[in-house]
């Protein structure tokens, strides 16, 4: 979960997103056509009766901040969502059993973007996210979807391949045992998809350089700009 953010300037007030739901036919709370800047939130995700959903459709959060560390799960649905610099907390946890349909996650904030299967959530089936991560520059870590409908950057974003612990000959290579890129891909197969996305670790020469090694051995493919 996402740490507890600092307090709140002088006179800010905290908006109740529960406020802006209306419950649908389906029993679903929906926020739905709303564009937030520079609100506080004590939280992104609003509380749902027993066997609905909570769905953010058409919303963008610009610039807003959180009170509380939360996250989605497979009770959320994000349809045509933007994210641009929300401050709340070290990471932005979404799980990999939460729909994602046409989000968006850009800016610095927060630190981290972590989509990943949580043993609390429900779900067998394995997700397709459609999401746009080009103009996020904090770091990603992508597992227990497909990754065909994410959007990344090529020079900052890496596919990381199941298949690479087989194929590839780590010690011939000069990688070894504890190389950056083989302990993501131990990452992206305890998850149980055929691959991940992760961000290349700034500061990391070493993983910089093995990468540059299973690139030019065809291992590694620079990712898609766009759809």
């Amino acid at each position: 979960m996402t740490g507890q953010n600092a307090s709140l300037p002088d006179g800010a007030r905290v908006r109740d997103l529960a406020a802006d739901a209306v419950v649908d036919e389906r029993g679903d709370a929906v926020v739905s056509g709303r564009c937030y800047r520079e609100e506080t939130f004590e939280s992104l995700v609003v509380r749902t009766a027993p066997g609905a959903r909570f769905v953010l459709d058409d919303v963008t959060f610009d610039r807003c901040r959180t009170r509380s560390g939360f996250f989605f799960t497979s009770v959320s649905v994000l349809r045509e969502v933007a994210f641009v610099d929300l401050d709340c907390g070290d990471a932005l946890h979404v799980s990999a059993r939460t729909p994602l349909e046409d989000v968006t996650v850009a800016g610095a904030r927060p630190s981290m973007l972590w989509i990943r299967p949580y043993p609390t959530d429900t779900g067998d089936v394995v997700l397709e996210p459609v999401l746009d991560i080009t103009r996020y520059a904090g770091e990603v870590s992508i597992t227990g979807v497909r990754t065909d409908g994410i959007v990344l950057d090529p020079g900052r974003h890496v596919v990381v391949r199941r298949a690479l612990l087989d194929e590839v000959d780590w010690t011939g290579l000069g990688l070894g045992r504890t190389c950056f890129w083989r302990l993501m891909a131990r990452k992206v197969a305890v998850d149980g998809v055929p691959e991940g996305i992760v961000s290349v670790p700034s500061g990391n020469d070493r993983a910089v350089r093995d990468l540059e090694v299973l690139r030019a051995h065809g291992h590694v493919v620079v990712p898609r700009a766009e759809k």
